[in-house]
């Protein structure tokens, strides 16, 4: 029968259905679309305003490092300042624009990898509070409704461990680790992996890397380092040393690494030949759960 031979309430019934349809798949495909920005933005909707609101505070963060760089560098630039200050002060303040201009790019290159996290294959979500085992984590959540392929959770604390947690996601969205289905470890978290999380921490709040389970030395940028990382302690001793509670490889390791590469990296680790057999592959390991998409490691 012709459309115009409808009567008035079935064409509004037609017309209902295929206006609801691409906001019924919008809602069930597990993003939001931005109608300014066509490209999907993959955060998952129930925690979009927090995650937003955090990405917010690092760029304050990131903008206010930028403007004290400035602002010192210029004052050891002009002579009319310059000449009210003894060599030690002037050396004092040299140190603190080094620093900051350490700080400052770590801040930067996270928040470029937070974009790309729009762009991703796959969903994220931030949750506010401590995990299971009293500490901020991030671990893969299985399939729902709303998100039938599973998620990436950041369970953090506050926003000193969502930078740390978050750097964590960005290295996982560029092939830098997997997630296991079973939430019982990570694979291909290596111990520079730490370093970088920790130092995206440090830069966008120092004081949260003061007291246990951290060295009591005063800390600078450049002082966050394997060795550094080696020596953090919990209740259960060592966690990121060889054979600590984290189980994190001690070379730099991708979910494209070789089986060479990965027996030297977990060599510690007394499952080693179970989990690890002869010719082992991540990508073939139907356990992992990995963004086979962005492949922006190169593989080995």
């Amino acid at each position: 029968m012709p459309f115009t031979h409808l009567c008035l309430s079935c064409k509004r019934v037609i017309f209902c259905a295929l206006f609801a349809l691409p906001l019924l798949s919008a809602a069930t495909s597990g993003y939001w679309t931005d109608f300014h920005n066509t490209s999907p933005t993959r955060i998952d909707p129930k925690t979009k305003r927090v995650w937003k609101k955090l990405v917010r505070q690092i760029r304050r963060k990131d903008a206010s490092l930028q403007r004290q760089i400035f602002e010192k560098c210029d004052s050891l630039k002009k002579d009319s300042i310059r000449s009210f200050l003894d060599g030690e002060t002037i050396r004092l303040l040299g140190l603190q624009v080094f620093e900051l201009q350490r700080r400052e790019p770590a801040l930067h290159n996270l928040l470029k990898g937070l974009k790309g996290l729009r762009k991703s294959k796959v969903v994220y979500s931030v949750r506010l509070g401590v995990g299971s085992n009293d500490e901020s984590e991030t671990y893969y959540e299985h399939p729902s409704i709303q998100h039938p392929q599973g998620m990436i959770v950041l369970q953090v604390a506050g926003i000193g461990t969502f930078v740390h947690e978050s750097t964590h996601g960005v290295q996982f969205d560029a092939g830098g680790m997997a997630f296991r289905k079973d939430r019982k470890g990570v694979f291909g978290e290596d111990i520079f992996d730490e370093v970088e999380a920790y130092r995206s921490q440090y830069s966008f709040e120092p004081d949260s890397l003061i007291g246990p389970p951290f060295p009591p030395e005063q800390l600078i940028f450049k002082r966050i380092d394997t060795a550094w990382v080696r020596r953090l302690e919990s209740r259960n001793g060592r966690i990121y040393s060889c054979g600590g509670s984290a189980n994190v490889a001690q070379v730099r390791l991708t979910i494209y690494s070789g089986w060479e590469e990965i027996r030297e990296g977990y060599h510690c680790d007394s499952e080693l030949d179970r989990k690890y057999p002869p010719g082992y592959k991540p990508t073939n390991d139907s356990t992992l759960y990995y963004n086979a998409q962005n492949r922006r490691v190169a593989p080995r």
